[in-house]
């Protein structure tokens, strides 16, 4: 199987986004700026972080195209949990070592104490859902 890699400010995303969001679709979209704020990331880290969930269908986001005859531009609108990534979590949350509600908070100590520890459970536990989802 092969191996999936998530890092810190990935992991820290998602578990913003189960901690705080109201649903699991583009309806439930939270401002990016509230997230940079929480993640202490700026606008570059936080699209790289969400295009890598995005590509496995774990988080979504909202572009505005702003394309004039010069330039193609997109404003970075809105992020969201998807339902397979709250699905994502939860599967997380039973995993033998892992506690049982992930908030942000927590992220952070268990990548500050475990370092790589929470990482390679969550890339196995996403690499589970590759396989049983086809993504």
């Amino acid at each position: 199987m092969t191996e999936i890699h998530l890092d810190e400010k990935e992991l820290e995303l998602l578990a913003h986004l189960h901690e705080t969001v109201e649903g699991y679709d583009h309806h439930f979209k939270v401002d990016p700026k509230g997230v940079m704020a929480a993640l202490s990331v700026d606008e570059k880290q936080l699209r790289k972080s969400a295009s890598y969930l995005e590509a496995f269908g774990l988080v979504g986001t909202t572009k505005i195209d702003v394309t004039t005859f010069q330039s193609a531009e997109f404003l970075f609108a809105g992020i969201y949990l998807t339902g397979l990534g709250e699905d994502f979590m939860r599967a997380l949350e039973k995993k033998p070592g892992v506690p049982k509600k992930i908030t942000l908070g927590v992220m952070k100590e268990l990548w500050t104490v475990g370092k790589g520890a929470i990482s390679s459970v969550a890339g196995q536990t996403l690499a589970e859902f590759v396989k049983h989802f086809h993504l």
